[in-house]
């Protein structure tokens, strides 16, 4: 594997254990790429207006959240991938 991209996977792998260890620890987790603009004809400063939401990388979801069992379901199918690809 390219040395620069086994260097990003180790990077990524470790904001990935930074996040399960949120997780542990203040109930909290984050997930990157939740929101989609859905609608092409809005602009994300309309949507993000809308929604009262940021929509630059992802949301943190606190436990008890809608989407919290799904954001770390995602975080642990990422973790067990990018860890399958480094080792």
């Amino acid at each position: 594997m390219e040395e620069s991209l086994k260097f990003a996977l180790v990077i990524i792998f470790l904001l990935l254990n930074v996040n399960l260890l949120m997780l542990v620890l203040v109930k909290q987790v984050f997930l990157f790429g939740q929101h989609v603009k859905k609608n092409e004809n809005i602009s994300v400063f309309q949507l993000k207006m809308q929604c009262n939401r940021s929509f630059s990388l992802g949301n943190w979801y606190r436990k008890g959240e809608k989407g919290y069992t799904t954001a770390i379901v995602c975080n642990l199918a990422m973790y067990g991938g990018i860890l399958w690809l480094l080792l």
